[in-house]
């Protein structure tokens, strides 16, 4: 029968005898098959990848002799290799920490006492989790996060350079058609109704310009804030080149206008005000731009106006407003031989006398307008102007003011004038004195009384005098 190796105490190193399971010196527990060397030890673990645990070499303390068989195994352990990662029991009770490893040196004789540094040892019921960083990198690979940004900067960069060469290469574009217009006076001198098409170069513009125009056998002609307005044709086109506000629209449509301020001061015409472009939709539209705005006395001019609408639309079917809406309006078809007629001034020659305070007035003739001194009429409103030529044949001086003697009626209003320039004072035997007074009276008006007031005011006429009448109509 073979006889069992000598065990030691793994506390104090004192010999132990056969079966004895605790140290009779410092009474330590002790494993009676600690120092089999051939069987396996128990696994400390019973989670799903637990790793047994390598047997482990007795130490023994200094001074004390060897067991033959821990002396003959001892120099030929080696230590096993680090576990793989162990995921815990999630339903267990957390694992004790766990002595690191310490590899034997090689080369060395170890004393009887260091036996324990040449075996892997951790703690009763531990295994000890290697993290994913501390684990060895396989070689020639690389972090996949790294490689992808390196990757994705690449194709930005591709990208970028490959834009840049389709712009460079790519042609230019072409500018929208553009218009250069050119106002003479032989423009203006058109025997019928013509559309035509015009193409000019300009120095600003890289292609050629061209427009759609129509011209009117006759200007169509109308007076408004007493400027005689004529226009003269309509063009169509994108834009215009010497307007900069037109560059921004689809299409513009260009009225031509010549004005000539009649009045002897400032009118209060102003374009960009007066005018709205009428679409056969009921749509409203103001002029984007004017050439010019207000008009001195007795100025005369070229102008335009320009209206952002479409360039493909029917100029026939569209109408141009003339006042605002608290104004007399004028609305003027754009087309050719439009009927304006009723805008303009009518004009009766009377030649009607009377006898007044001494003298003989004639009313030379009476005239219906919708503007005077150089504004329009208001709307509903007419202006009416009578023209006298006064004869003083006698001996008396003649004093009085008009707008306290004059008046003129017609149906049940009656009204003093506006304005009049009829001498105040008009001495004996002077002859030939003319002078006018304006009178705003009804739109529908055309029968009309004009009214020489009777009065017996020594401080205003020289005698008392009695009332006249003349009676006109315009029609």
């Amino acid at each position: 029968m073979a006889q069992q190796p000598t065990r030691f105490c793994s506390n104090c190193g004192t010999p132990l005898a056969a079966g004895q399971r605790f140290c009779s010196s410092c009474g330590a527990t002790t494993d009676s098959d600690r120092n089999n060397p051939t069987e396996l030890g128990p696994t400390h673990s019973t989670g799903p990848g637990a790793m047994p645990i390598a047997p482990i070499t007795q130490a023994i303390s200094p001074g004390t002799g060897i067991a033959p068989l821990a002396q003959n195994i001892a120099p030929q352990l080696t230590p096993p290799p680090p576990p793989d990662a162990y995921v815990p029991d999630p339903y267990s009770s957390p694992p004790l920490s766990s002595q690191r490893y310490q590899s034997p040196v090689q080369g060395s004789q170890s004393s009887p006492g260091d036996l324990s540094l040449q075996g892997y040892q951790p703690s009763a019921g531990s295994s000890q989790a290697v993290p994913d960083f501390a684990r060895p990198q396989k070689p020639g690979t690389t972090r996949r996060g790294g490689s992808s940004r390196i990757i994705v900067l690449l194709l930005i960069v591709l990208l970028g350079i490959g834009g840049f060469l389709a712009y460079r290469l790519l042609p230019p574009k072409t500018p929208l058609s553009q218009i250069q217009t050119k106002n003479s006076e032989t423009d203006t001198t058109h025997t019928s109704t013509s559309t035509t098409s015009t193409s000019n170069s300009s120095s600003n513009t890289s292609g050629p310009l061209s427009a759609k125009t129509i011209t009117f056998p006759k200007p169509l002609s109308f007076i408004y804030d007493d400027v005689q307005i004529s226009i003269i044709d309509v063009k169509q086109a994108e834009n215009f080149p010497d307007d900069d506000r037109s560059a921004a629209q689809s299409g513009v449509l260009r009225i031509d206008l010549k004005e000539q301020n009649t009045y002897s001061s400032y009118s209060s015409y102003y374009p960009s005000d007066a005018y709205s472009l009428l679409s056969p939709d009921g749509t409203t539209a103001k002029p984007v731009n004017t050439n010019q705005s207000g008009l001195d006395a007795d100025i005369s001019r070229t102008n335009w106006l320009d209206f952002a609408i479409a360039s493909n639309i029917d100029v026939s079917t569209l109408k141009l407003q003339v006042g605002s809406s608290t104004e007399e309006q004028i609305i003027v078809p754009l087309k050719a031989n439009a009927d304006l007629s009723k805008y303009q001034p009518k004009i009766a020659n009377l030649n009607q006398s009377t006898q007044y305070g001494g003298m003989t007035w004639t009313a030379t003739k009476a005239e219906t307008r919708l503007s005077s001194q150089g504004k329009q009429a208001d709307a509903g409103k007419i202006f009416v102007t009578v023209t006298f030529k006064i004869d003083n044949n006698s001996a008396a001086d003649f004093t009085g003011l008009a707008s306290e003697y004059m008046r003129l009626q017609s149906g049940q209003v009656t009204n003093q004038p506006t304005n009049n320039n009829i001498p105040t004072t008009i001495s004996a035997q002077q002859t030939g004195q003319t002078g006018t007074a304006t009178f705003v009276m009804p739109k529908e008006s055309t029968d009309f009384t004009l009214l020489l007031l009777a009065s017996n005011h020594g401080s205003i006429y020289t005698s008392a005098t009695q009332q006249a009448t003349i009676q006109f109509q315009i029609r």
